[in-house]
Parts: C-alpha cells; sequence; structure tokens
C-alpha cells in the first residue's frame, strides 16, 4: 500500500494509516474502521472542537486539485500476460453521527488482515510527528527499502538509498517543474 497513488496532505496519510492497521473484518465479510471524533482530535491531537470540517475536506474536496482519502488505488500490471487490475483502497468514507466509518476494498482482505511477509509494517506514533505529506512519504518509502533490505539479509544498521533528483520528486508526489 505504500506505492499506492494518492495525492495527499498529511492529514489524509496517516488517516489513511490508520484505518489500514485499525480496519477490523464484519459479519459480512465487510472491512471498515470507525473511529469516534473525540478518538480523532486525541489521536491527531486536535483541540478546535469538532472534527467534521477537517473530515469533510477529505471526503469532498474543495477543488479537483485537492487530496480526498477516496483517491487511493493500487494498479497491478503484467505486460507478459497483459493484464492490468486498478483497485480504489477506500470505496467509501461516511461521517455521521461523531463516528467516522471507513471501508477498506475487500479485495485487500488478504493483504491487510493476514499479512504474512514483504509488508513493511509502519510505526503510527512515528508517522503522527511528521508534519508534511512529503516527509511522511519518504519515512514510508525509507522505512520500506530498510525492511526489504533486512529480508534480504542485509541487517543494517545503516542503508543507502540513492535517487536522482526526478525521480525522488516522482517517488514522494512531487510533480515535476
Amino acid at each position: 500500500l505504500i506505492y499506492s497513488k494518492g495525492h495527499a496532505t498529511a492529514l489524509c496519510l496517516k488517516l489513511f494509516a490508520l484505518s489500514i492497521s485499525n480496519c477490523q473484518q464484519t459479519k459480512d465479510d465487510t472491512l471498515i474502521a470507525r473511529f469516534s471524533g473525540k478518538e480523532l482530535r486525541e489521536i491527531f491531537q486536535n483541540s478546535n472542537g469538532s472534527f467534521y470540517s477537517e473530515i469533510k475536506n477529505l471526503v469532498q474536496p474543495i477543488d479537483s486539485q485537492s487530496a480526498s482519502i477516496l483517491d487511493w488505488r493500487i494498479v497491478f500490471s503484467d505486460d507478459k500476460t497483459e493484464r492490468v487490475a486498478g483497485i480504489n483502497v477506500i470505496p467509501s468514507a461516511v461521517f455521521e453521527n461523531g463516528v467516522l466509518t471507513i471501508t477498506i476494498n475487500s479485495l485487500l482482505k488478504e493483504e491487510i488482515l493476514h499479512l504474512k511477509g514483504d509488508y513493511t509494517r509502519l510505526s503510527l506514533s512515528q508517522m503522527f510527528k511528521l508534519k508534511s505529506p512529503y516527509s511522511i512519504r519518504l519515512y514510508e518509502i525509507c522505512k520500506s527499502y530498510m525492511d526489504k533490505r533486512a529480508a534480504l539479509g542485509d541487517p543494517g544498521p545503516e542503508y543507502t538509498l540513492t535517487y536522482d533528483y526526478h525521480e525522488l520528486r516522482n517517488t514522494i508526489g512531487l510533480s515535476s517543474v
């Protein structure tokens, strides 16, 4: 999910990660994450009262350039078999009666609920300290690289990750100028 595509604010990235890490499977096999407005204010250290306007902006962006929690998609493609599949990670987000309910696409159930390997677990406490979407994306990418190197038998403690300027800008979501 780290390499899924989505235009996002820092709050959007944090809420996305929080939802993925806290989703539960319901009796009808739906994957949902539920948070009260009070929980969200505490988690994100927001003392401005209602969290409604923040959530509204993530569900109903102000314009087409703004981030939405519904924007994430994963694309699997295999040119050899000529197969491509696109999956929207979050098909719905509803905030009502002071509770945010985020639905995770059930096609990703195995990847999310039964993580076995080849996945990076992010530290939400570390991620939540970061302020910009670009620092969060950089954290995700670096953590993923560290985990991959460790899985390949390189225990660290130091790693070198090299990008050229344009590749790094594209990877963390900055458009080229």
